[in-house]
């Protein structure tokens, strides 16, 4: 495996990083001066290049299954980041009682 560099952007760096990436976000993944996007392409990649990613196709439908539905719970959450904060507290307590929600 390569070195590699882990560089973190503040939110101070943001507005002036946010352009310069494919899709409008991060994280980003530096190959060969290409600049790659998306965290599950880059989780992909990286599963493959170290054998982590099966090459069974069902085996790699159920790693895809998980990856997406960590994606569609962090979408969720993201989405309450611009809440207030009494509006943050209703929507945890309607998401305590009904797990459904994340379904």
């Amino acid at each position: 495996m390569d070195d590699f560099e882990d560089r973190h952007v503040t939110f101070a760096e943001w507005p002036a990083e946010k352009p310069k990436t494919p899709f409008g976000g991060m994280p980003t993944l530096l190959i060969d001066g290409k600049l790659i996007s998306q965290c599950n392409a880059i989780l992909r990649y990286y599963g493959k290049q170290t054998g982590l990613y099966p090459q069974d196709n069902f085996e790699a439908l159920l790693v895809d299954e998980i990856l997406y539905a960590v994606e569609d719970v962090l979408s969720k959450i993201g989405a309450t980041m611009t809440l207030n904060e009494e509006d943050k507290k209703k929507l945890e307590k309607r998401l305590l009682m009904f797990p459904g929600l994340f379904g």
